[in-house]
């Protein structure tokens, strides 16, 4: 819920409170997005070395094939 003016206090060091522990709380949430990013990015990462040690073993399949068809 958005602060109107007079839901705010008067006083200046409650403001600065009020601003630093927004501030602090909004560093908390950046922080913990780019984590989860990162593990996106790994679990991404994972999921295409999965994938090509899959197309590996196809490929060799297929050359024993071609080797025991000789």
């Amino acid at each position: 819920m958005p602060a109107t003016p007079d839901s705010l206090p008067d006083d200046v060091a409650t403001l600065k409170a009020m601003v630093i522990t927004t501030k602090a709380a909004y560093r908390e949430v950046e922080a913990r997005a780019v984590q989860a990013q990162a593990k996106a990015m790994e679990a991404e990462a994972k999921a295409r070395n999965a994938e090509a040690e899959v197309r590996a073993r196809e490929l060799e399949i297929e050359q024993m094939k071609f080797t025991i068809a000789k």
